[in-house]
């Protein structure tokens, strides 16, 4: 059974990287003499040369260039699990970290947030907003233990559960002519000045497909992440807004309205973390309140 020792697989791929025993010892910190007795214990143990050695030059082997994906996949996991034992040693089973999108003061989620740190006192919520376009890298960092987001985080060790539900909607003044409808299709937006939420949030790509499914090319006249200036703009006429119906609520505007869009399209926002990461007993208490 071969007994691969992590730092002399560093070694190794700093003497690959290289090519050259003194600036690999340099970089690991290490005389040029121990590195290469930690290659020559390395090789031993390996039963194969991993390079080829002159007075001119050092090269690769062919067995050395196939070990150099082993090597890196394996230093690699050490990484990804010396981080994820470090965080778990960090942070107290009690100290919940969690990555959000912006709109979650919009969706009631920051209420709920907040009555739940007032039934768990002895929790330490800490909050991190995070734009959807960043969300899924920033989470695969490993330091948060639970994402609230809309789009679903592409990793097939994630579990979701869903927490809300919205629809989006057409949102213009009141005197629009299409305003007294109680819901419209999409065909009857053609033409109209529409405003968007920007590139970098998870709508933006739904309602452009949406618009476009029925041939509408969208006279976007505005794309932006706030949502008071979107709706502050169509109270002044600028065109209607394509918005979740949650979000326009929670801002109460008089002299705007909401019309249904039919088809429905229904609007999600998840709590979402990784399966395989083990999961604090301060996590297991907010999914269950959050999904109550």
């Amino acid at each position: 059974m071969i007994d691969l020792n992590t730092t002399y697989l560093r070694d190794f791929l700093s003497v690959a990287k290289y090519l050259n025993f003194t600036s690999a010892s340099e970089a690991c910190f290490v005389s040029a003499a121990t590195l290469s007795k930690h290659i020559a214990s390395l090789e031993e143990e390996l039963n194969f040369k991993l390079f080829n050695r002159t007075t001119r030059s050092v090269t690769l082997t062919e067995y050395g260039q196939l070990f150099v994906q082993f090597a890196t996949q394996i230093i690699e996991t050490e990484n990804t699990f010396r981080k994820t034992i470090a965080s778990l040693s960090m942070d107290s089973h009690n100290t919940l970290r969690i990555l959000a999108i912006p709109v979650i003061l919009h969706y009631g989620v920051v209420e709920k947030l907040s009555c739940f740190r007032a039934k768990h006192p002895e929790i330490d919520l800490q909050i991190t907003e995070c734009q959807p376009l960043f969300l899924e890298e920033k989470f695969k960092e490993g330091i948060f233990d639970i994402a609230i987001c809309g789009r679903p985080i592409a990793d097939s060790g994630m579990k979701r559960c869903r927490i809300v539900k919205s629809n989006l909607v057409a949102v213009m003044r009141r005197d629009h002519p299409l305003a007294g409808m109680k819901s419209i299709n999409t065909e009857q937006l053609r033409g109209e000045n529409i405003l968007l939420l920007s590139e970098a949030t998870n709508l933006y790509e739904a309602c452009i497909n949406r618009l476009s499914s029925v041939g509408c090319t969208p006279k976007v006249v505005y794309k932006g992440t706030q949502q008071d200036i979107i709706l502050e703009l169509i109270s002044q006429g600028m065109g209607i807004g394509l918005m979740v119906r949650s979000i326009v609520e929670y801002y109460k505007m008089d002299n705007i309205c909401c019309i249904d869009i039919d088809p429905m399209m229904e609007i999600y926002l998840n709590l979402e973390w990784l399966e395989r990461k083990p999961l604090k007993p301060s996590a297991k208490l907010l999914i269950q309140y959050l999904t109550e």
